[in-house]
């Protein structure tokens, strides 16, 4: 894997759906084999596929095609975050998505962060997010991250500490 394939620890998908009050319905920017639900979307090279629930996959691309879901889930490529979250303002503004959390670096000086900031909800991550690189945990990105929230419950403009560990 490379760095861009860093895995969801389990304990931020529960946060995300306990936080969110809604299952995580629909899965983008995944790597094949990494998705966290169904339907989906894999990320690679941003050649992407969409894998309906039981249906055959149609050829796609995440950042052009529909996120119809009531909680869509997107934890990027860092290397290029800003259509990404783009992308996910265009959904819920479109409402295509009711919801859609992002986990992201914590990278307060990007102009992508300052447009999430405007258009969602900021939650910093205390302590550091340990990803995981397929079943194993431990890996570390480098610095700090944060879960972006858009849609219905976000509160545009705020920033807040979250102490994830803490919440049960």
């Amino acid at each position: 894997m490379s760095r861009q394939d860093w895995r969801t620890p389990p304990e931020i998908l529960e946060l995300a759906v306990k936080l969110r009050g809604a299952p995580l319905d629909l899965d983008v920017a995944c790597s094949p084999g990494n998705q966290v639900c169904v339907p989906w979307i894999s990320e690679d090279d941003y050649s992407l596929f969409y894998s309906p629930p039981g249906g055959p996959y149609d050829p796609g691309d995440a950042l052009k095609l529909p996120w119809f879901a009531d909680h869509a889930w997107c934890n990027p490529p860092f290397k290029k975050i800003m259509p990404w979250v783009q992308r996910a303002i265009h959904e819920v503004t479109t409402l295509h998505a009711r919801m859609v959390t992002m986990l992201l670096p914590a990278s307060v000086g990007s102009k992508w962060f300052a447009l999430a900031h405007q258009r969602g909800e900021i939650l910093l991550c205390s302590p550091r997010v340990q990803y995981w690189h397929q079943d194993e945990q431990g890996g570390n990105v480098r610095g700090e991250s944060a879960l972006v929230l858009f849609g219905t419950g976000a509160v545009p403009g705020k920033i807040d500490l979250l102490k994830w560990k803490e919440i049960s």
